[in-house]
Order: C-alpha cells, then sequence, then structure tokens
C-alpha cells in the first residue's frame, strides 16, 4: 500500500524545470539562460531559451525562445526527445543572432536549489567575486512575497502572488523589481524563491563595473500539481 501511495504520489508530482546558464555577453549587455523539461500532464518535452538586456533588466527581442514538443509517439525516448527539443531551441537562437557574444562568463556566487531545506529560501547574502581573501563589500538579497490577485487565476480557485527584490550593499538598499501586475508568462505563481546569484566583471571596465542576475524560482498552477520555473533579474551591482 505504501509503494501504491508513493507511486500514485509522484505521478500526480507538478516538473520542476531546469536551469542551464549560458552566461553574459563579453560587454555585459546580455545575460541569457535555458530552463527546459518534460512537463507534466502531457508528458511533451520543452526547452525555453531567455535573453535579458542586463542594463535594462527586460527581455531582448526575439526572446524568449519556446520549443514544446506536442507530438509524443508512444514508449518515447524522452532523453532523445528533450536533447532534440533543447538542440533546435538553442540553433534557432543562434541562427537569429541572440546568442551572439553570449559566453560562459561570470561566476555563481551563491545558489539556493528549491531542495535545500536548512537555509532561507528569501535572503541571500553573498561576496560578489570568489576572491581571496575577499575585498569586496558583501550583496545582500532579499526577495519579499505579496497577494497579487489575477483575475484569469481568481476565477479558477488559484490565490496569486506576486514579489518584490531588493539589494543592499554598504548599508544603502535599493528595490531592484517589485511586481505591478502578475505577467501572462508567469501563469498562476504561488511561491517565490532566490535559487542563485551570477556575477560578472568585464575585464576591460576595471573592478568597479560589476553585474548580476539573480534567478528567482516559482512555483505555478500546473497540471498536476504546482510547476517550477525560473525568471531572473539583472542588474549594475
Amino acid at each position: 500500500m505504501i509503494a501504491t501511495l508513493m507511486t500514485s504520489a509522484a505521478a500526480l508530482a507538478g516538473d520542476v524545470a531546469q536551469v542551464n546558464i549560458l552566461g553574459f555577453s563579453a560587454n555585459a549587455k546580455r545575460f541569457a539562460f535555458e530552463q527546459y523539461g518534460i512537463q507534466d500532464g502531457s508528458g511533451s518535452p520543452y526547452s525555453e531559451l531567455f535573453v535579458l538586456d542586463v542594463s535594462e533588466d527586460r527581455w531582448v527581442s526575439p526572446s524568449p525562445i519556446r520549443e514544446r514538443l506536442e507530438d509524443v509517439p508512444d514508449r518515447p525516448d524522452l532523453k532523445a526527445l528533450l536533447a532534440q527539443t533543447r538542440a533546435a531551441v538553442l540553433q534557432e537562437a543562434r541562427d537569429i543572432g541572440l546568442l551572439g557574444g553570449i559566453e560562459p562568463l561570470g561566476h555563481t556566487v551563491g545558489h539556493n536549489p528549491v531542495t535545500e531545506l536548512t537555509s532561507d529560501a528569501t535572503f541571500m547574502r553573498v561576496m560578489p567575486r570568489p576572491i581571496l581573501p575577499p575585498f569586496d563589500a558583501p550583496l545582500e538579497f532579499r526577495l519579499t512575497s505579496f497577494p497579487a490577485p489575477s483575475a484569469d487565476c481568481a476565477s479558477d480557485g488559484v490565490e496569486t502572488t506576486g514579489f518584490t527584490l531588493s539589494l543592499t550593499r554598504e548599508g544603502q538598499t535599493r528595490e531592484l523589481h517589485s511586481d505591478t501586475n502578475i505577467p501572462d508568462s508567469r501563469g498562476c505563481p504561488l511561491r517565490y524563491r532566490i535559487e542563485r546569484v551570477v556575477t560578472y566583471y568585464p575585464e576591460d571596465r576595471g573592478d568597479a563595473d560589476g553585474y548580476f542576475a539573480v534567478l528567482v524560482f516559482y512555483e505555478a498552477r500546473g497540471f498536476e500539481g504546482p510547476d517550477g520555473r525560473y525568471l531572473a533579474i539583472t542588474g549594475k551591482i
């Protein structure tokens, strides 16, 4: 009976996307990442690639590039189909120039995956560079959630939330992002957490010009349970 319950619980679970950090452009103007996985309910492999204008903290058109395999054959090789889906998205992004200049640049200076249970999911304090002994001022990112009703989600009985993200450095705090409405691309979001912080210092700009990308993990209503997805907030340190 226990085995049956465990199997049933797994069968009704939502899907948590995996994330692939593609990096910054050498001039720190753009940041790119991909999220991918097997969609719950349909079992369709998917890949979504995002390129952001770092200073403006917005998508670079025509990003995002999204692909989902609709016609999944019986007894599929999902690993192979997912690899094909991801390759198609990456190739499309390259063909239209979205990834021009993007390299695996930057450092993951903080990481708090959804499986981590011993740390604060809404606060991350990091050194911006892996330098010993450290001489930079620490960066403190704080995320606050609040009710943000969505008419479409509320009609289905789903209570949605928005978030605010702030950065404190040397006693000075500035707001990086605050939701004024729930964008359609986010679906019906339920919860948020700071998943990781990536920083980059362009060599040709000197030590003073550092840039960051904060990946925010959020749970949204899915077919069989909450789905885990990512968004990025970018800017200059």
